[in-house]
C-alpha cells in the first residue's frame, strides 16, 4: 500500500507457477538437478477480459511413410500390411530413444481479485 499516493501496488512473483510446470516434467523421474536446469521456463500475465479464445493454426501430424519397413515378424499368422510395417518400424525408433520430442507442461492461475490470468510455461527436448 503506497498511502501518500493513495495506490495498492500489486506484484506477483511467478516462481510458484513455474515450480508447478515443471515438477510435472521432472517429478519420478529419478533424473537429478541436472535435467532440471536445461528445462526453459517462461511466464506470461494476461487480463481475463483481454485472452478471448487460443490462437490455433496449421500443424503438421507426422505419418510413417518415410519410415523403412520393419523386418518380418516370424510368429505372426499373417504378414503386417505396408502401413503397419512402417508404423511398427516408427514405433520402435520412438521407444528407442532415437526421436527428439517437446515435452511441454503449463501451470494455469486466474487472479481473480485484479481479473489476470497468470500461465508458467516449462518445456524441454526430450527423447
Amino acid at each position: 500500500v503506497d498511502q501518500p499516493n493513495g495506490k495498492l501496488i500489486v506484484r506477483m512473483n511467478p516462481s510458484v507457477a513455474a515450480h508447478h510446470a515443471a515438477a510435472i516434467l521432472v517429478r519420478g523421474r529419478s533424473i537429478g538437478t541436472s535435467y532440471a536446469q536445461t528445462l526453459s521456463i517462461d511466464y506470461n500475465l494476461s487480463e481475463l477480459s483481454s485472452m478471448g479464445e487460443p490462437d490455433t493454426r496449421e500443424f503438421h501430424v507426422p505419418n510413417s511413410d518415410a519410415h523403412p519397413l520393419h523386418p518380418p515378424i516370424p510368429d505372426l499368422e499373417l504378414p503386417l500390411y505396408q502401413r503397419q510395417s512402417r508404423a511398427l518400424a516408427r514405433m520402435r525408433s520412438i521407444e528407442g530413444g532415437h526421436v527428439d520430442f517437446p515435452e511441454e507442461e503449463r501451470s494455469e492461475h486466474v487472479l481473480p481479485g485484479i481479473g489476470w490470468c497468470l500461465i508458467a510455461r516449462a518445456s524441454q527436448k526430450s527423447r
